[in-house]
């Protein structure tokens, strides 16, 4: 029941039928050795990846993610059980924020039963979790991941103009704005 690498490469190629080409992506891990959440519903030997995509998306055009994302877990759905789990999102300097179905009271509602939810925390001292965040977002690997695609970001926002008025070389800088 478990996601395999074989579900991973069906997934990541139907999600970049949607977002185009993958710019960043985590080796393949094993989940079970971080949560045992999943367990219940998936079962076990689960894996996953983290994956970004080279285009800027909307945010507004993000809100709409979860609900495509939610078909494709329906889709390879398994004598009523989900196996696969996909957690669309988006990045910012300052922060990770994730879509679900799942309302909690740290998640905000978005529309017809989506919520989001500030999942990480940028800061001068790196990524902040947080008591709700998934263990397997506050791993080494998948913080150092996030850190590459934010300086992706910040290198993509510079080059267009769009940067945040601060400056990454400035001690007077944002702690938002501060790559190292």
């Amino acid at each position: 029941m478990a996601t395999t690498n074989a579900l991973l490469t069906v997934a990541r190629d139907l999600l970049t039928e949607k977002w185009g080409v993958v710019e960043f992506s985590t080796e393949i891990f094993p989940v079970d050795e971080i949560t045992q959440y999943y367990r219940p519903e998936m079962g076990t030997g689960l894996v996953k990846q983290f994956l970004s995509f080279e285009n800027l998306q909307s945010v507004a055009d993000m809100n709409q993610s979860k609900f495509r994302t939610a078909q494709l877990e329906d889709e390879y759905r398994q004598d009523g059980k989900r196996s696969i789990n996909l957690d669309p999102g988006y990045l910012t300097l300052d922060k990770l924020v994730l879509y679900t179905t799942k309302n909690f009271t740290h998640r905000i509602f978005i529309e017809r039963g989506v919520f989001a939810e500030i999942t990480l925390t940028y800061t001068r001292s790196g990524w902040r979790t947080h008591s709700w965040t998934y263990p397997d977002y506050q791993t080494d690997a998948a913080l150092a991941f996030f850190t590459r695609v934010r300086q992706s970001l910040y290198y993509a926002l510079q080059a267009g103009g769009e940067l945040p008025s601060f400056s990454i070389n400035s001690a007077q800088s944002d702690p938002k704005g501060d790559l190292s």
